[in-house]
């Protein structure tokens, strides 16, 4: 992999924008886990 002059903005340590874009990522899998677990009750 290249590195190249804007690699912090995916370092989520040093960039807002990639926490954020952590965080979405992290809340769409919990609403996709929590809508199976609906599905099999």
């Amino acid at each position: 992999m290249e590195m190249g002059i804007n690699w912090w903005q995916t370092d989520s340590y040093l960039s807002s924008k990639a926490q954020e874009s952590e965080k979405e990522e992290r809340i769409k899998k919990l609403e996709e886990e929590v809508q199976k677990l609906k599905s099999e009750a």
